[in-house]
């Protein structure tokens, strides 16, 4: 991978506790998801091209989204008239042999109808994760995976989400709402999936389809690693606190 593109520098922040016991500096090699992901996305930007921390995975807009007030500095605005995306086709590392995470924040316009937050098309089955009105929803194309939430999503209201796999342990999806457990199922573990480069990975509709009214902001991809409780929260405090990547 390349080296990462770092979003603010780690001066000047003496004087801000950190995370797992730091003192003196917000984030830092001892916090606990520190170095943990393998592609991560600010959504920074005024327009344009999505940089990634790693300049392989970098999204491409569809549809000119432009930046609105994210959790963390700007987001990214989506519009669903428009059909605006963000999407790149990439292998992400959705592979159901071996553990993953992705984690990002959301605030919805309002919570009617689908509307597409992660599509990441894979051989076998698309993993979906969208609002079914204020419900959430995941699966595989409605297949093995599948998890729902009545009443999880507010209009106008910031939600950060984390979705976690243990394919080297239990093979349990678990999702977690703005630091907390919200369900667990069972993946059909047996799948390897995201072995296509020609497949794409979309941010704010589910590929060409159900588009999000809504901004996105903080998105983060963690190959091999299926955060923990302490991960989880330590993403969404540090987030909360206003320290995106790679100051956690």
């Amino acid at each position: 991978l390349a080296t990462p593109r770092k979003r603010c520098a780690m001066s000047g922040l003496s004087g801000l506790s950190g995370l797992s016991g730091l003192s003196g500096v917000a984030g830092g090699p001892s916090s606990p998801i520190f170095g943990v992901f393998t592609y991560y996305w600010s959504l920074s930007e005024a327009s344009g091209v999505a940089a990634s921390s790693a300049t392989s995975a970098d999204l491409t807009a569809t549809n000119s989204p432009v930046a609105g007030t994210g959790k963390v500095g700007n987001g990214r605005a989506f519009v669903a008239a428009s059909s605006q995306q963000l999407n790149r086709n990439m292998i992400l590392g959705i592979d159901y042999t071996a553990d993953w995470t992705i984690c990002f924040w959301m605030k919805p316009v309002g919570v009617v109808g689908f509307q597409g937050l992660v599509f990441k098309g894979i051989p076998i089955a698309n993993l979906r994760i969208y609002m079914s009105g204020s419900t959430y929803t995941q699966d595989l194309n409605g297949g093995p995976g599948y998890t729902s939430a009545a009443g999880f999503f507010v209009a106008d209201t910031w939600c950060q989400i984390t979705v976690t796999y243990q394919g080297t342990g239990d093979k349990k999806i678990r999702t977690y709402k703005n630091g907390t457990l919200v369900n667990t199922s069972t993946a059909n573990a047996g799948l390897h999936l995201d072995s296509d480069a020609a497949r794409p990975f979309v941010l704010g509709s589910l590929s060409g389809g159900s588009y999000l009214d809504g901004i996105m902001d903080e998105v983060g991809f963690a190959a091999s690693t299926c955060f923990d409780a302490t991960q989880v929260t330590a993403y969404y405090d540090a987030t909360t606190a206003g320290r995106g990547y790679p100051n956690f």
